[in-house]
């Protein structure tokens, strides 16, 4: 059987995702430098790589690169023992440890707007730069990230593009997340009749939370019953909680915090409304999941949202940073339920016609069996 080496710190759902898609064929284990991945499956071995101080990311250069050194040391040192017959790199930090490592065949995992922000600033377009000329296959999703990774100087022809989400398991999950109307309002305190807008993003820069916070009140001169439901945190947390303090609106709104992927459909399943205001993203696996649960989505207008998004056809699309336009892009949903109805039975289509994981997954699993096979033949 295969032996595969992922490489990554196990603290995403995307890690989860893969460690159980890919355990299903090969015999695939975690390598680390985390001491506790936070996402590691059952039956999933870990491996992790010590470290003489603690964990620092990449991004945290001033402490991170000193150990940059060390970091490649030790994983051509294991890799050199463990002989996996293909090496997983994930992002950019383990993606670039993983081209430094020297180690073939090599795949590259791309995640969100590594290529789409990162590059931007220097060292990190150098390092992603590197990593993207030595891995053997590069594997992302979307269109816009594919299209960066060519201006980065990867030879498109080693590219895969594929969405990350098995639809038919979260269209599972959905079903078996649905209750009473007013059984799930009576929860969160509010009523029956309340509509519910929900959003499941990271409350970091990037996903500009603070576009839907400044929508609320717009909406609620017009619409006073309309309720708000984030799912998640991040840096900005306290940030958005205060806002939502100075703008008056706190009962209309809930955090709910970090909860266990399986318990985001149990919120999504019982909402009416998703709303997405990233200012950069890839496919987002946030909205598939929104999409997979019949929600109508209201999402920024950016490439990634908007290769899955088609304004008036499944979805709505609002102009980035607009609190205004999203506002009254949600008040029409929730008057024309008609409307809603039709965008949330064509996103469902759309998501079940392309994130096809069955499909896709063969695709992915023979790419990496034939670089196993030339690994056997060098």
């Amino acid at each position: 059987m295969t032996s595969i080496a992922y490489f990554n710190a196990g603290s995403s759902v995307y890690d989860y995702f893969f460690l159980s898609k890919f355990h299903q064929k090969f015999n695939v284990f975690l390598l680390t430098f985390s001491p506790r991945p936070k996402y590691l499956p059952n039956g999933i071995r870990s491996i992790t790589i010590p470290e003489p101080i603690g964990q620092f990311p990449v991004h945290d250069a001033p402490r991170a690169y000193p150990m940059m050194p060390f970091k490649v040391m030790m994983s051509k040192k294991f890799l050199k023992n463990i002989k996996p017959d293909v090496l997983i790199g994930c992002g950019l930090d383990y993606g670039f440890l993983s081209a430094r490592s020297g180690y073939r065949p090599f795949v590259l995992f791309i995640w969100g707007s590594e290529v789409l922000l990162w590059p931007k600033f220097l060292p990190f377009g150098a390092m992603m730069k590197f990593a993207l000329k030595k891995a053997d296959l590069v594997v992302l999703d979307s269109n816009i990230q594919l299209k960066s990774c060519v201006k980065l100087g990867c030879n498109k022809k080693k590219i895969i593009r594929l969405p990350w989400i098995d639809s038919e398991e979260v269209e599972k999950l959905a079903r078996g997340a649905r209750v009473e109307r007013d059984e799930f309002r009576k929860k969160l305190g509010w009523n029956e009749e309340d509509p519910i807008i929900t959003c499941t993003r990271s409350h970091k820069k990037t996903y500009d939370i603070e576009t839907i916070v400044q929508a609320i009140p717009i909406i609620l001169r017009e619409m006073p019953n309309v309720r708000f439901l984030f799912i998640g945190k991040g840096s900005l947390t306290e940030k958005l909680r205060q806002m939502t303090e100075r703008l008056n609106i706190e009962e209309n709104v809930r955090f709910a915090g970090l909860v266990p992927h399986h318990r985001i459909f149990y919120y999504l399943k019982n909402s009416d409304i998703y709303a997405s205001s990233s200012l950069s993203d890839g496919t987002s696996a946030s909205l598939l999941e929104a999409m997979t649960c019949k929600l109508p989505c209201i999402v920024s207008d950016i490439p990634g949202n908007k290769e899955w998004i088609k304004n008036m056809e499944n979805g709505l699309v609002f102009p980035t940073k607009d609190s205004r336009a999203l506002a009254k892009k949600i008040i029409t949903l929730i008057k024309n339920e008609d409307l809603s109805t039709r965008l949330a039975e064509n996103a469902f289509k759309t998501v079940r016609e392309r994130a096809n994981w069955r499909e896709n997954s063969k695709v992915l699993n023979n790419l990496i069996e034939r670089l196993a096979e030339k690994k056997v033949t060098r």
